[in-house]
């Protein structure tokens, strides 16, 4: 939970700096990133309650079929998860840099932002190219 409350600090922070301009693919990447944020944080803003969405609303409502809705969410979920783990990893290994690297960087041709969080495999990839690249930069003393 602290690691959102500090992941929508920093961006709401940044989106409110005057002296920011962005080009059209960082604005892009920026709104994926935010639309990303959002998804991790909702659920969290729910507090229990059944949030508008949620299988259990939509086959209550006879909206859904109970595993396609089930499994929906459940992919929404490893997609958050995924992100958030995606975040947490690249700020550690490249501090300020993390950002610029989980829009511009790839793996293979694909975006690493897309590949990690495509799959388990695909975070597998990400997390082990960013192991690479905290192999070769400076350890980081606290």
């Amino acid at each position: 939970m602290a690691q959102l409350f500090a992941a929508c600090q920093q961006r709401a922070e940044g989106l409110l700096r005057r002296d920011q301009s962005y080009t059209a693919a960082e604005r892009a990447s920026l709104a994926q990133d935010t639309a990303h944020l959002l998804l991790a944080v909702s659920p969290a803003l729910a507090h229990g309650e059944e949030m508008p969405g949620s299988p259990a609303r939509a086959i209550l409502q006879g909206r859904g079929d109970f595993v396609e809705e089930h499994w929906r969410a459940h992919e929404s979920a490893l997609r958050s998860a995924r992100y958030r783990t995606l975040v947490m990893a690249s700020d550690l290994a490249l501090g300020g840099h993390a950002r610029v690297w989980r829009r511009d960087a790839r793996v293979d041709g694909d975006l690493i932002y897309d590949v990690a969080l495509s799959s388990e495999m695909g975070l597998l990839r990400a997390l082990s190219e960013l192991a690479k690249l905290r192999m070769v930069a400076p350890t980081r003393r606290r």
